[in-house]
């Protein structure tokens, strides 16, 4: 909400993204779980910190991507294992497990595929 008044953006939590990568996946992922009011989603890339299964689920939720290197063995790990209790808690997950490490240039491929779907728009609204 600050950026927006501060910066003229585009108000409201489907123009708001959370993301993260490494040790900021979990954040990013956390930040989108529990204010869903914010973020209408979150790209969570090489997860490298345990989810907690039992985290609320609220009855507003955000999008999550979840991806990790098939190369990463524990953040992919990690990531599944995010990806199954969120899916498990009646979240939509979309997965992507490329053959990478744990790597910038893979992240930064998935911010390419991945960040220009969860601005998606509607036919009714204006460009």
């Amino acid at each position: 909400p600050y950026a927006e008044k501060e910066f003229a953006l585009a108000p409201g939590r489907t123009n708001r993204v959370s993301q993260g990568q490494s040790n900021s996946a979990a954040f990013a992922l956390w930040a989108a779980h529990e204010h869903p009011e914010l973020f209408g989603t979150a790209l969570v890339f090489s997860m490298g910190w345990t989810f907690p299964a039992d985290a609320p689920a609220t009855s507003d939720r955000a999008r999550f991507v979840l991806a990790a290197g098939q190369y990463e063995v524990g953040f992919f790990v990690q990531t599944r294992r995010a990806a199954k209790s969120l899916r498990d808690q009646g979240h939509g997950v979309t997965e992507e497990y490329p053959y990478a490490g744990h790597d910038p240039n893979a992240w930064s491929m998935l911010m390419v595929k991945h960040l220009p779907k969860a601005f998606v728009r509607s036919q009714a609204q204006p460009n």
